[in-house]
Parts: C-alpha cells; sequence; structure tokens
C-alpha cells in the first residue's frame, strides 16, 4: 500500500490513488442538484449557470406536464361532445317517428269516422246557440237563413264523408267540404260555401259552421 504523501498547502493526507473523502461525498449528494452546486468550490458564475439551466429544465417539464393534461381533457371533451351528438341525433330520429306514428294514427282515425260520426244534442245546441242564422254571437260563421235541422244534419254527414280532413287540437279531426253553393257567411260576414265539422277522437261531433 503506497504511503500517504503530504499536501503542500492544506496540510491533509490524501490517498495516492488522488481521490479523497470529501470529493467522495460531493457525488453522493450530486443529485440534489442546487446543495451540491452550493457546495462544489468552482466559480460562481458556472454554478449560476448550472442552476439555471436546472430551473429551465423543471419548467420544461412543468410546461410538458400541463400541456399534456391539456391536450387529455380536450380528447375527453371531444369524445363526450361526440356522443352528445349521438345521443342529439337519436333522440331527433326517435321524435321524428313518433312523429310519423302519431300522424298514421290520425289518418287512421279520419278515416274510420264517417261511418261512426254522430251529432249528438250538445253538439246540436252549440251550432244553434253560436252558428245558427238566429244567433248574435260574434266571430262566428253563420248558416244561411232557411236551414233546417234536417238540412244541417244532411250537410254534416256529406262533409265528413266527402270531406277533406286534418288533425285538430285536442286530439279532435276537422272536415272541411265545398258543397259548390252559399250555405251561410265566415266569421267576417262574407258568403261561404265550404263546411267546416270538428269532430272528437270517439266519433261525437262537437261543432259545425261555414267558413270561406
Amino acid at each position: 500500500m503506497p504511503a500517504p504523501v503530504e499536501m503542500p498547502h492544506s496540510g491533509r493526507e490524501v490517498d495516492s490513488s488522488g481521490i479523497d473523502e470529501r470529493t467522495l461525498q460531493r457525488l453522493e449528494i450530486a443529485a440534489n442538484g442546487s446543495a451540491f452546486f452550493a457546495d462544489y468550490a468552482y466559480d460562481k458564475e458556472t454554478r449560476r449557470r448550472h442552476e439555471q439551466i436546472m430551473c429551465e429544465a423543471k419548467q420544461k417539464v412543468t410546461r410538458f406536464f400541463k400541456h399534456a393534461a391539456k391536450e387529455a381533457a380536450i380528447q375527453a371533451a371531444i369524445v363526450v361532445a361526440t356522443e352528445g351528438l349521438g345521443l342529439v341525433a337519436e333522440a331527433a330520429d326517435l321524435l321524428l317517428a313518433a312523429r310519423a306514428a302519431r300522424l298514421l294514427e290520425d289518418a287512421a282515425a279520419a278515416r274510420a269516422l264517417p261511418q261512426g260520426s254522430r251529432l249528438t244534442q250538445e253538439g246540436l245546441e252549440h251550432i244553434v246557440e253560436r252558428h245558427w242564422f238566429t244567433s248574435g254571437a260574434q266571430g262566428a260563421g253563420k248558416f244561411a237563413e232557411g236551414t233546417t235541422a234536417r238540412g244541417l244534419r244532411d250537410m254534416i254527414s256529406e262533409a265528413v264523408s266527402r270531406g277533406g280532413s286534418t288533425p285538430g287540437r285536442f286530439g279532435r279531426t276537422q272536415f272541411e267540404y265545398d258543397f259548390g253553393r252559399a250555405i251561410g257567411t265566415d266569421i267576417g260576414g262574407n258568403s261561404a260555401s265550404r263546411l267546416r265539422v270538428v269532430v272528437e277522437p270517439n266519433g261525437e261531433e262537437v261543432t259545425a259552421f261555414p267558413v270561406k
């Protein structure tokens, strides 16, 4: 084993291999960054530069992870939005299907009404009270003077059996038929040749009155 030699300036003895205990300690704490720089014996400018490099490295790593998190959030939002649009499209399809089914039901009900529709006593009283030529009700079409109850029933029956039908409010069906002659006046007092009949889903005729 070589003999220890004396350092000319510090007076410390070192191993002839050139590595002393202090150097080994510096190597062990090197991973601690600034602690290593603070203890290592080199000029201040080099130390400052090394610490700046470490700071910049930390900032870059932080920015990288923030950017990655933001990208992940954007991708997740895109997935959610895409799924949401799919649900909206599916709901729209279901709504259209429901409307189509309702129209088919209304059409089927309208086709079935002529054989079973009927003018009730309540419906007749409403017509006489509001739409008869003797009525003083405002804003309502009126039948021509001289119209009889039998004539009214015949016109209603013909309008329901031969007229066009459209869905009305509250599930009712409206029938309209043009007789080609004046049957009364419309809501504005003008001569009217068309008759509108409103029928409940159960076939009861709610009302009937002339329209232009």
